[in-house]
């Protein structure tokens, strides 16, 4: 979720899953948030330019960091771990879980 789509109650609300209270699936649930959206999450890690970008760049360069792009040059395990461990170490985010739980199904 990126937090600034929503109201400060809404994110605080996600974040500590109280908005999914009562549903079957509540135990399951693990909220992954952007503060305040992945856009500059990216910007923090030095993954996207701080500049304004066009959407046909922002694309290309997404298609590099989460690996859908074959013709890049690492495997995607090593490249996802990279983009866990620039994850880790920022606060506004907690991306870095679920692309931990994708390598760890990774077959």
């Amino acid at each position: 979720m990126d937090t600034d789509d929503c109201t400060e109650q809404q994110a605080k609300d996600f974040k500590d899953k109280s908005m999914f209270k009562g549903e079957w699936f509540y135990p399951y649930i693990v909220p992954i948030f952007d503060s305040p959206d992945l856009d500059s999450i990216l910007k923090t890690c030095g993954l996207l330019p701080k500049r304004k970008i066009k959407d046909d760049e922002k694309v290309k360069i997404y298609s590099q960091v989460f690996p859908i792009d074959k013709s890049y040059k690492k495997t995607d395990a090593v490249q996802l771990q990279e983009l866990v461990d620039m994850l880790s170490n920022i606060n506004e985010t907690n991306l870095e879980q679920f692309v931990e739980y994708c390598l760890a199904c990774k077959v």
